[in-house]
């Protein structure tokens, strides 16, 4: 979870950087992701949607420079998890 600009409306989270992971550990550890948005500075609607590691935030308004706060979610899928039932 963390904050991040807008910029034009648009902005990116690499979520493992965001959360000190080394690249490729989200992808690896989590399935059936979730992403959840929140426009901190006005009433513009924001979405999130997640690719791989990476989270996209847009604006309805494109020229937003609005501060979103955003939270993923994920099923670990790791095998430690498969093995604890």
């Amino acid at each position: 979870r963390g904050k991040v600009a807008l910029v034009n409306g648009l902005a990116t989270v690499n979520i493992d950087s965001a959360a000190g992971m080394t690249e490729g550990t989200f992808v690896a550890l989590c399935r059936d992701v979730q992403c959840f948005t929140s426009n901190e500075s006005d009433w513009d609607a924001v979405r999130g949607s997640v690719v791989g590691n990476i989270l996209t935030i847009e604006c309805q308004n494109q020229t937003s420079s609005a501060v979103i706060s955003w939270m993923v979610i994920g099923e670990r899928q790791d095998q430690h998890m498969y093995d604890t039932g």
